[in-house]
């Protein structure tokens, strides 16, 4: 097939599995297992990991480097529970974050991310919450690593505690991408700009500061005892 027939092929095939499979999203169904799988990496009430994906596409639209973006959500296995796809490049993380169906299901409908808190032995508890990289804003319910505000700033054992878990839980959105991208080895072509349209599609603030202080309390707590 040529470029453009393969990328309709490969769209209906796509668009096919998630009408059919989309209800298979388990961020909504299972919590529960979610939660408690995250205790591998003592990441109490934790529900997901975010990051983003990348796609090369040729031509001229998106820039020499062009790409589309997916945010995915995947949980302790590297199982997909949300996905929103089909974003250029050319947009900021933070602004698509901001217009995806999950930023919208915890800030405006707030039917997700509204299970119970987790009370940790100090005293202070944790609401359900998602880790995101760098890219995101800290929010209550998205706690992003602790970043120097300048090259001689050092972090305490606190912030490096935090980060080390973190960074183990962002490789879990890199092990997704790896698994679709050796499943569907069309994806690790550069997608022609003509195929674009046949590209599948789917579906700072205090408060964040004082969650995300109290995990890593939590955290270097439990380095403490290994």
């Amino acid at each position: 097939m040529d470029s453009a027939e393969a990328c309709r092929a490969f769209y209906a095939v796509c668009k096919s599995v998630n009408d059919k499979l989309g209800n298979l999203f388990e961020f909504r169904s299972d919590m529960a297992r979610i939660v408690g799988n995250f205790g591998w990496i003592s990441l109490p009430n934790c529900c997901g990991v975010l990051g983003f994906g990348r796609f090369g596409v040729g031509g001229e639209m998106l820039g020499p480097d062009g790409s589309l973006l997916v945010q995915a959500l995947v949980d302790s296995e590297g199982r997909f529970l949300d996905v929103s796809a089909g974003w250029p490049s050319t947009m900021k993380p933070e602004s698509i974050f901001r217009q995806s169906k999950l930023y919208l299901g915890v800030e405006e409908s707030q039917d997700l991310l509204n299970g119970p808190v987790h009370e940790l032995s100090d005293g202070n508890s944790l609401p359900q919450y998602i880790l995101g990289d760098s890219c995101f804003p800290l929010l209550p319910w998205l706690l992003t690593p602790y970043v120097r505000s300048n090259e001689e700033e050092s972090f305490g054992t606190l912030e490096k505690a935090f980060n080390s878990a973190h960074t183990r839980a962002m490789g879990l959105v890199g092990t997704a991408f790896a698994r679709v991208r050796a499943r569907w080895q069309l994806l690790s072509r550069q997608w022609k700009e003509e195929c674009m349209e046949f590209l599948p599609f789917v579906v700072v603030n205090e408060s964040g500061e004082k969650i995300r202080d109290a995990l890593a309390t939590h955290l270097s707590r439990v380095s403490l005892r290994k």
